[in-house]
């Protein structure tokens, strides 16, 4: 999970620490959800 803008998002296979590039892909007021496109 990560937290952009106010809005919590929700990223699959993410872990704790790593710096990724994702794409969103559903997006609701509060929350929204996302896939990894690349680890930086």
């Amino acid at each position: 999970m990560a937290n952009i803008k106010g809005v919590l998002v929700f990223i699959p296979n993410g872990k704790l620490g790593e710096h990724l590039t994702v794409k969103i892909t559903k997006i609701d007021p509060i929350s929204a959800d996302a896939e990894i496109v690349n680890q930086v």
